[in-house]
């Protein structure tokens, strides 16, 4: 089982999207096609893991099932690019908070008490419903 690696200081490195520069409508694509999986299949949804596979099926957190509609895979840690000392495929944590046109004060909801990776279900799937409304 992958753990999540994400710590708090981490979410630094975020590339949060200006609050002044409007949502493309890739971005609207994700939140809208992220809540309609989510909510598609509640039994596939956890936060506790970026993925987990069990006998019981594969489960995912929100970031995870963002990264898995891009690619069809989720890649907790990402994959480093040694030729530009950057990512080939960013980390799911990363990834999502770009395909999903995260602002700081999207993440960080004031409504709610943790940063969005770092929420239970029915907080994420609540913020995840307010985003997809934007």
């Amino acid at each position: 089982m992958t753990q999540a690696t994400v710590s708090y200081q981490d979410v630094d490195d975020y590339d949060f999207r200006d609050p002044a520069v409007p949502l493309t409508d890739e971005q609207r694509f994700f939140r809208r096609e992220a809540l309609a999986e989510i909510t598609a299949h509640p039994e596939a949804f956890s936060m506790i893991d970026w993925v987990s596979h069990t006998e019981c099926g594969t489960t995912m957190c929100l970031a995870g099932t963002v990264q898995w509609i891009r690619r069809g895979k989720v890649y907790p840690d990402g994959i480093p690019d040694s030729a530009t000392s950057g990512w080939r495929i960013p980390p799911a944590d990363e990834e999502a908070v770009a395909l999903l046109g995260l602002t700081e004060a999207e993440y960080h909801d004031c409504d709610f008490r943790d940063g969005l990776w770092f929420t239970h279900e029915a907080d994420a799937l609540a913020r995840l419903r307010k985003l997809a409304q934007a």
